[in-house]
């Protein structure tokens, strides 16, 4: 069994103001989702063993605070073509991890990170900034994740709290 946290970064700052948009950097509401999405993941016993992001500040930003708060036990890894990487590039990252490891979170960016949920398991969701599917492939080697093209998807991150909490 294999999962992938397929994750698009939390909320960020608007887009112009003069900066490159590779350096936007999340909102204070992005920062505490990001967290939040980590505490979830911990409680929840789904530490990734694994993070990969895009080398885009928001994304960057969004892997570390989440990775930190799940007590992820690996640093994350930047990886610049997760910024304009389609769906095949994605499916071969996915492929490509060690079968040593059974989770991997890969933090990246929208239409992508919506087309590849759809793709993997043939359901259309939104996808909102600071949203984490988590995947479930039943697959003995990550290499077969691209053949086969089959989740599950197990849970969408963050949670909301229950009606009656808010």
């Amino acid at each position: 069994m294999r999962e992938i946290i397929l994750y698009r970064h939390a909320e960020a700052e608007p887009a112009g103001g003069g900066r490159p948009d590779r350096e936007r950097r999340l909102t204070a509401e992005g920062r505490e989702t990001a967290r939040q999405v980590g505490f979830q993941l911990r409680h929840h016993r789904r530490i990734p063993q694994r993070v990969l992001c895009s080398d885009a500040r928001r994304a960057v930003e969004t892997a570390e605070l989440s990775a930190e708060t799940a007590e992820a036990p690996a640093a994350v890894e930047r990886v610049p073509a997760l910024y304009s990487a389609g769906p095949d590039e994605y499916l071969a990252l996915f492929a490509d991890q060690p079968q040593e490891l059974d989770r991997v979170m890969i933090v990246g960016h929208n239409p992508i990170i919506a087309e590849v949920l759809e793709r993997l398991t043939g359901e259309r969701r939104r996808v909102r900034s600071g949203d984490a599917a988590v995947l479930q492939f039943t697959v003995a080697e990550w290499l077969t994740i691209a053949v086969e093209m089959r989740a599950t998807l197990v849970a969408m991150l963050p949670e909301e709290p229950p009606r009656s909490a808010r």
